[in-house]
This record gives C-alpha cells, structure tokens and sequence, in this order.
C-alpha cells in the first residue's frame, strides 16, 4: 500500500496548533492515478516498475516463509482456492487477513461435512442447496460439535477448529495483532484440522 502523508508536521505540533484531537491524515491516491491521471500509463509503467523492485526485494522473506509451512496433500474440494490462499497471504506478509483466512478454510470444509452427512428421510433425498441455506445459519461450533456426536469428526480436530473459530472471531471484531507468530499459530491449528479431515497422509512432515 503505497500511502502518502499529507503533512510531515509532528503529532505534538499538531496538537499544538489545532487541539487535543488534531490527527495526521494519510491519503492513498494509487487507484485514481492508476485508473484517470492523464499520464496514466507512463504512471502505470512507473508503479510498475517500483512494484517489481519491492517484490524482487522481498523475494527472499517470501521463500522463507513459505518454506515455514507444511506441506499440502490433501483432497481435492472446493475449498482448495482458500486453502491456497491462506497459504499465500502468509507467504507474502499479510497475517492478519492469513489468520482469518485460515479460519473460513477450516469452517468450509466443515459444513461441507456436515452437509455429506444429512439425508432426508421422506421424501428420501439428499439436501438441496435451497433447503441447506436455512441450515447454514447454524454456528460453525454448533456444526463441529454434531460431526463429533456422529463421529464424523474426531475430538483433537474438533478441539483444532474451536481454537481457530476463537482466534478467527478476535481478528474478525479488530481484536488481533497482525503478527506472524499469530499467523503460524493459525495455520498449525488448520493443519491439525485438515489432517483429521481432508488430508490424504495425516500427520505429514512440517519440512522436506
């Protein structure tokens, strides 16, 4: 995110000045010079190429951190695309959305369970997604909690998506810390889940 400051003046200046609420602004004009400035694509070739110098700068950190993580083997659902994605926001630094994201990974999963396990009796038919949506209003512990009573799921990895709902729940009311530790911590709770689920060799190695 490429903000600009719109004074360099001190924060106790400020006060000074204009009283105990005074506040710097910070102003993001990347997306309308991107989008209408009328040099626009000498501007987009410009962005372009400090964009691509700042990754190749942090090239490294990304390897690094994506070698932090275990390795994925499991099967394939429609969750995948954020399985992958909690896998590359943590790769690429942003560990407060990671947190979250690993969190809706895990809950998908689960009510895709807990869907494979309904039936309805008469007549005798599997839930349509009509009839399923007024039974996604049930709280995804309430939905871990059923898995377990029909063992569906087995308790550690109930106990794993409790603890992520948790944290999920700090992060979503603004609550957490974009930390990597924190991000880690999330990731290691998904992958208890995941290995009681979905993967294909649980209890995989953390590294080659």
């Amino acid at each position: 995110m490429a903000w600009r400051e719109i004074t360099d003046v001190p924060q106790e200046e400020l006060k000074k000045f204009f009283g105990p609420w005074a506040r710097k602004v910070w102003l993001d004009l990347v997306p309308a010079e991107l989008a209408h400035n009328e040099r626009r694509e000498e501007y987009r070739r410009q962005f372009a190429e400090k964009f691509k110098a700042t990754i190749d700068e942090q090239l490294p950190s990304f390897m690094d951190r994506r070698a932090e993580l275990p390795i994925l083997h499991v099967y394939d659902g429609d969750f995948m695309p954020l399985l992958g994605e909690a896998r590359e926001l943590y790769m690429m630094g942003y560990f407060y959305s990671c947190v979250i994201t690993c969190a809706v990974s895990a809950e998908k999963i689960a009510r895709a369970m807990f869907r494979d396990h309904l039936h309805v009796k008469w007549p005798p038919h599997d839930l349509t997604d009509k009839e399923m949506k007024h039974l996604n209003r049930l709280e995804a512990h309430h939905v871990a909690n059923f898995l377990v009573e029909i063992e569906a799921l087995g308790k550690p990895s109930c106990k794993a998506f409790q603890d992520l709902l948790e944290v999920r729940n700090q992060y979503a009311h603004g609550l957490g810390q974009p930390s990597k530790d924190a991000a880690l911590n999330a990731y290691s709770l998904l992958q208890k889940f995941l290995d009681g689920t979905v993967s294909v060799a649980p209890g995989g190695r953390w590294h080659v």
